[in-house]
């Protein structure tokens, strides 16, 4: 909407413009060019938008598709990496979770490693890593937890 009222206070500049331009040419011939040409500029402001829309649309149109996601596996590794990332947003919301990563290892384990505040016990942190992979990818692999304690000022 922001580019929609940029172009109309283009187009009223260019139309004041080009009034006062006709209005300080003197009459006869000169007046009837300069009344053409900025004729011809209003028009150009008014079309603009829409020729830069057509060049955008062609340019997406004749690029090439990313190769990789073309593939059955290549779609798996985006499917599997969102998950991933899902869980991770799940997991760090849970209670007194500072952080959180997990990867897909090459041994089919999922890396895990989260940050917590002291007292946040082990198997308390496996259990959150657990149900955020249940719900995201509605299986729980095996899971290789790496856990760090953050000291809290607040407990």
């Amino acid at each position: 909407m922001a580019s929609i009222g940029d172009w109309v206070r283009v187009l009223i500049v260019v139309a004041l413009l080009g009034n006062l331009v006709e209005f300080v040419l003197p009459k006869g011939d000169i007046k009837r060019y300069g009344g053409l040409v900025v004729g011809l500029v209003i028009l150009a402001v008014i079309v603009n938008p829409l020729w830069t829309w057509l060049h955008q649309v062609h340019r997406e149109m004749t690029l090439e598709p990313v190769s990789w996601t073309n593939t059955s596996s290549g779609f798996q590794e985006v499917v599997q990496s969102e998950e991933l990332h899902q869980a991770e947003a799940i997991v760090l919301s849970m209670p007194k979770i500072t952080g959180c990563r997990l990867t897909m290892g090459a041994d089919g384990l999922v890396d895990a490693s989260v940050q917590a505040q002291a007292g946040l016990g082990r198997a308390t942190v496996l259990h959150y890593v657990r149900a955020a992979l249940h719900v995201t990818m509605a299986q729980v692999p095996p899971v290789r937890l790496m856990l760090s304690s953050n000291q809290s000022a607040n407990g």
